[in-house]
């Protein structure tokens, strides 16, 4: 499934790591042959925080915190209960129903509906889209445990412009390059429950569920 940003939730330094991780992401509903991809994950509910670290010289961090309530990869509502960059935007509510997202705006007290004309299904964030293992490995991850619950990647990738010098943490190489890592913890139906991101070993931004329970 390949995905796009679109709609993202972070504001300042959260929408600005081009490596952070997107709110809003386009799937598209249909597998090689035209037919729907099949639904690889149960009913859950996950109250989770994303991070982002924004200065590796004092360790200084900012971050929301979501409560999702997912049903199918077609119907799921998720609620922002927590954010240190804009504390009013907490109350801020995300949902979809298959055919229409709808986005309320706490700090703005606006609401927008934007309803799919091409078939696609939109997830609450880059790592809530269905993967199997098999999909991981690729796209280029490496099993770390014998039961296939954690993987790591690494990459070489643009110098993140937001960290280049930052306090002299981030060393890019002579090519405009750095290496990114990221590991993911699964549990056992294939979810997400912690990723990790880091640029030449310096702690750049991660996904962690702080409360999970499949239903």
């Amino acid at each position: 499934m390949k995905l796009n940003r679109n709609h993202a939730v972070f504001i300042g330094t959260l929408a600005a790591l081009a490596i952070g991780a997107a709110i809003w992401a386009m799937i598209p509903t249909s597998g090689a042959s035209g037919s729907r991809v099949p639904q690889a994950w149960p009913a859950f509910d996950m109250t989770y925080k994303i991070t982002a670290h924004l200065d590796t010289g004092t360790g200084q961090r900012s971050y929301q915190v979501w409560q999702l309530r997912y049903d199918s990869d077609s119907s799921w509502e998720q609620q922002l209960v927590g954010d240190t960059e804009y504390p009013a935007r907490v109350g801020s509510v995300q949902s979809f129903d298959g055919t229409t997202r709808r986005y309320y705006n706490a700090l703005a007290n606006t609401t927008r509906e934007d309803k799919s004309t091409d078939g696609t299904l939109t997830a609450p964030g880059e790592w809530f889209v269905p993967r199997s293992r098999a999909v991981l490995l690729k796209k280029g991850y490496v099993a770390t445990d014998s039961a296939g619950n954690t993987y790591h990647k690494a990459d070489r990738v643009a110098c993140p412009t937001e960290l280049d010098g930052n306090s002299g943490q981030i060393a890019c190489g002579s090519d405009g390059r750095v290496e990114m890592d990221t590991d993911i913890t699964l549990d056992e139906h294939g979810v997400p429950l912690r990723v990790e991101t880091s640029v030449a070993g310096t702690p750049t931004s991660s996904f962690e569920a702080l409360d999970f329970h499949a239903r």
